[in-house]
Order: structure tokens, then C-alpha cells, then sequence
């Protein structure tokens, strides 16, 4: 798990299970309804996150496991690829998903969400208005005579929309001047300028240089170059290091079945629950590998800020009932080596919870994934910069209060839990 993640597709999840609920009373009253339910996803130290239930002592139900196993399934994969375009939002991405029509589309979605500007899924668009896109595939322009053929033939079908493919033959010889060539017999004459080409094989820093000498030469300054070809971050960052003359990449593959990082550790695990008399009692879920034991507890989840800066300076999990007065100091540290302490001063403290289900009605309105995304952004560009280093980042922490850190360790110690 990277340091830093942001989380997507939960609500969207949760609106589906609440739409499957509601045509099963008897599931509703068992799994759900009985009791009430907030539902929260915590970034914790060692790479878990856990959801939380407080019910009205409502045991736990086969259905309960099966909201589990669901919302597991449907987060962890979107989670995942969101994270992955953490790397790669400013670099004008354009989605090309190529992987299951279920992956395609939540995982646009959630690419989305991350950064990249549009998406090759058109059903992505239709379900959740996340901008569709794309350019020629190269059997359009084999079903053709000849390359200029396809090409006035896609320049006078799609005129403000024409990014053509110049791969299919040879890239530099024929691909680029038969692109030249119809776009100036088919859009100048029309008045239009923005048009663009599509590198998919060959060395990209090379051959957009290339392309970029013979698109000016010829008068199309305005003309984009799209590259792809089994991108992925690392790729990017050397070919933008190598002065590569791209304006938009197209990342397929390596991103849909998030290959650089490919397991998500996302689980689903009790913390507490609520007795007859309203009482919350912790709960904790041991293990002899420390970074599998749960933090345990009703909790809430601030972010500190820097008042001076505006950047995050670390995220601190309390008990439900503790309230953080950022008008004083105060003193955070690291919940494995609590030697490492660091005392916060002039900061902001912003909780960042809200109540989804209360009472067993849902009480938030999800907002567009245009929203979910400029949040994103916003909240991306509060890390510093040391945080989002592709190599041997710096570790934005997670801590947990005093309090809470306690009443960890007490239920670790505890004989009950033997």
C-alpha cells in the first residue's frame, strides 16, 4: 500500500446493495434496519481500512457477511485504481479500458475520480457522466483501399473529433503525411484546427519528437499527440524526462488491472458494537503479525492542516467521543513507535466523517463524480510533495489518539482475548 490513497466507489456501491435491500424486507430487518448503521472507511497504519457498524445489538447475520463480502469486492478494486492515477493526473491522461465490461466501466470510473481527463468507455459515460473519448482503432483504417483514404474518410465523419491513428503501416513515412495531408484537404477547408494523432507502437520520445517537427513544418501548430502503448507511470515519468512531445496519454492495460501493485488489502472487520443500554464496547481482532491488529473502537478521523500553508500535516483516528480543540497544541504520535512524536502548533483540525445511514435511511446525497474528483485533486495537492515521490516516499501518518491508543493496548493485554 502507497502512502497515500483516495478512497472511490463506496457510496456508488452502497447505493447498489441499498437498491438489492430494499426488495428483501426480511433482509433489511436482519442485516440492516435493526439497528443503526454508520459506515466509514479509515486509512490506517499498516495499510488497512475497516467499516465500521453500530447496531442495537443486532447479531451478526449471514446477509451482515454477505454486505461484506460485496462492498469488499466492489471497493477494493476502485480504491486501487484511483490510487493508481495519483501518479499520473497531471500528465493529461485519456483512459483507454480494455480489461471485462465490469472493470471497464467502474474502473473508468474510478480512473476518473484519480485524474484522468475522459475514458474510452462509452457506457462510462452514460452511467456516470465520466467524459467519453477516443480515437480511430487500426482496423478502421485496414477496412480502407488506402491510409489517406481512412483517414478523409474519419476527418469528414468525425471533423471535431479527428485524432487519427498513424501506426498502422509506418508511422513516419506514410502514417504522419497522410495525416497531414487530410487534414488539410478535409478541416482547413472548414475552418478547423484542432486535430490530433495517435502514436501506438515504436519508441513514443523518439517518434513524437518526430511527429511534432513534420506537424509544425507543415503548419498544424494546434495539432495534439496522443501516445499509447501499454503505458504506465514509470514510462511516463522517462518519456516526459526524455522531452517527448505528448499532450495526452492513453493508458489501457497497466492501469485496469492495476499491475504495478496488483493485491489491495482492503478487509472487513468488526471493531464495535452497541449493547441494549447504548453502550459501545470495543472490539479487536488479534494476530501474531502486528500489522493485521485492528484498531479498535467507535472512532472519529480528523486531518490536521498547517494554517500557514494550507498542506495536511497528518490524520489522527479518536474515540467517538473526543473532540480536538485546534486552538491548542497538541501532541500526535506514530501508534507503532511511540518515540516518534511531533507536537502541532497554528494548524486546523477538520473532520473528515459524515453520516451516510442514520436510522436505517440513507441521510447523504453522493455527489457527481466531477465533485468526487476536483476533491481529489484538492486534497492530492495538499500532501507535500516529499509524500508523493514515486520512490521511498515520506510516510503521511496515520495516529491514533492517547485515548484510543489505550484502550488498544488494554484489549491486547486483556485475558478475555486469549
Amino acid at each position: 500500500v502507497k502512502s497515500h490513497l483516495f478512497l472511490c466507489g463506496k457510496l456508488q456501491s452502497l447505493a447498489h446493495l441499498f437498491k438489492i435491500l430494499t426488495e428483501s424486507p426480511d433482509f433489511i430487518h436482519t442485516a440492516l434496519f435493526n439497528g443503526k448503521i454508520q459506515i466509514a472507511f479509515f486509512y490506517l497504519s499498516g495499510g488497512h481500512f475497516q467499516l465500521i457498524e453500530r447496531c442495537n445489538h443486532t447479531p451478526i447475520s449471514p446477509h451482515t457477511e454477505t454486505c461484506a463480502g460485496y462492498n469488499q469486492n466492489q471497493h477494493n478494486y476502485q480504491y486501487h485504481i484511483s490510487h493508481q492515477l495519483l501518479h499520473l493526473r497531471n500528465h493529461g491522461i485519456c483512459l483507454n479500458d480494455n480489461k471485462g465490461a465490469s472493470a471497464a466501466v467502474v474502473g473508468a470510473r474510478a480512473a476518473y475520480i484519480g485524474g484522468c481527463h475522459g475514458t474510452a468507455c462509452a457506457l462510462s459515460d452514460k452511467l456516470y457522466g465520466v467524459p467519453a473519448g477516443g480515437t480511430m482503432a487500426h482496423a478502421w483504417v485496414q477496412m480502407f483501399d488506402t491510409e489517406y483514404e481512412a483517414f478523409e474518410a474519419y476527418c469528414k465523419m468525425y471533423p471535431h473529433a479527428a485524432t487519427l491513428l498513424v501506426d498502422t503501416y509506418d508511422t513516419v513515412s506514410s502514417g504522419i503525411p497522410n495525416a497531414i495531408k487530410a487534414f488539410k484537404n478535409v478541416l482547413l477547408p472548414m475552418g478547423i484546427t484542432d486535430c490530433g494523432i495517435r502514436l501506438d507502437s515504436g519508441d513514443i520520445a523518439y517518434l513524437s519528437k518526430k511527429a511534432r517537427k513534420m506537424l509544425d513544418d507543415a503548419g498544424l501548430f494546434d495539432c495534439k499527440i496522443v501516445a499509447s502503448n501499454s503505458l504506465d507511470e514509470y514510462i511516463i515519468k522517462d518519456i516526459i524526462r526524455q522531452g517527448a512531445c505528448v499532450d495526452t496519454f492513453g493508458v489501457g492495460e497497466r492501469l485496469i488491472t492495476a499491475e504495478s501493485a496488483p493485491v489491495f488489502g482492503a478487509v472487513y472487520k468488526l471493531v464495535a458494537v452497541e449493547t441494549e443500554n447504548g453502550q459501545i464496547v470495543p472490539k479487536i481482532k488479534l494476530s501474531e503479525n502486528t500489522a493485521k491488529i485492528t484498531n479498535p473502537h467507535f472512532k472519529k478521523l480528523y486531518r490536521y492542516y498547517d494554517k500557514s500553508t494550507g498542506m495536511a500535516l497528518a490524520d489522527e483516528m479518536t474515540v467517538y467521543d473526543e473532540t480536538v480543540d485546534d486552538t491548542k497544541e497538541r501532541t500526535i504520535f506514530d501508534p507503532v513507535d511511540t518515540w516518534k512524536k511531533k507536537t502541532l502548533e497554528n494548524f486546523t483540525a477538520k473532520q473528515l466523517l459524515v453520516p451516510v445511514f442514520l436510522g436505517g435511511k440513507l441521510v447523504y446525497e453522493s455527489p457527481a463524480p466531477s465533485e468526487i474528483r476536483a476533491y481529489c485533486a484538492e486534497q492530492v495537492d495538499n500532501l507535500w510533495d516529499e509524500i508523493k515521490r514515486f520512490e521511498n516516499p515520506h510516510k503521511y501518518y496515520v495516529d491514533l489518539s492517547e485515548k484510543l491508543w489505550n484502550i488498544k493496548m488494554d484489549l491486547v493485554k486483556s485475558p478475555q482475548n486469549r
